[in-house]
């Protein structure tokens, strides 16, 4: 589902630093843009550091914003914090609507088996209208995968669901109208647990 990736990372024109002229702020931009962009922020902290200069217009400059679009009609977007990965923050545009969506924490984007950020459109309300999930990397303390859901509401605005991107690994089943998740307790083998809404509250279905 995941169309087309951009990296964009170019020095606005008018980025300017104190005391440093702007043809070495080129030089020092064409510098940084030769490191893999997941390490631009550093590298371009370790370059102002060299020559005692403090610019974070700089650092932001050359930090890739990331940008994905999804089947040609909704896009993803997000500031990275904490690395290019890493988001406090998502932008979502459907049908020339643009939502700004605040999420718990900062996590961070998983890849894909193409080596691409791993972001699809999943319905997990059941109302016909696709919502947005960002797969995260796995936390090292639990090793669970809570993945960042964005629902999509009237008007293809979106909002963040704290109840879905709590549930480990949670697999909408259309079919069924409930959503299956993952359920550790303790030393216990994992066991897969079911959700339905209910007038927009998830409730777990008892067996």
């Amino acid at each position: 589902m995941l169309l087309l990736l951009m990296l964009v990372a170019q020095l606005d024109a008018g980025v300017t630093c104190p005391g440093v002229t702007a043809t070495d702020l080129e030089a020092w931009r064409a510098e940084v843009m030769d490191i893999v962009d997941w390490q631009r922020a550093a590298y371009a902290e370790h370059v102002l550091a060299e020559h005692h200069v403090t610019c974070p217009a700089f650092v932001s400059a050359v930090t890739p914003t990331r940008i994905v679009a999804l089947d040609g009609a909704v896009q993803v977007s997000w500031e990275p914090v904490d690395g290019p990965l890493c988001f406090e923050a998502v932008t979502v545009t459907a049908g020339g609507v643009t939502s700004t969506v605040k999420v718990d924490g900062s996590p961070c984007v998983s890849f894909d088996d193409r080596g691409a950020p791993h972001i699809t459109l999943e319905d997990f309300d059941f109302d016909g209208r696709p919502d947005v999930r960002i797969w995260t990397t796995l936390s090292m303390a639990q090793s669970r995968r809570l993945d960042v859901v964005l629902l999509q509401r009237a008007q293809r605005r979106f909002e963040y669901s704290p109840m879905l991107s709590r549930l480990d690994d949670a697999q909408p089943d259309a079919k069924t109208k409930t959503i299956e998740s993952r359920e550790v307790l303790g030393n216990a083998p994992s066991k897969r647990v079911r959700w339905v809404w209910r007038k927009g509250v998830l409730v777990r279905v008892k067996k």
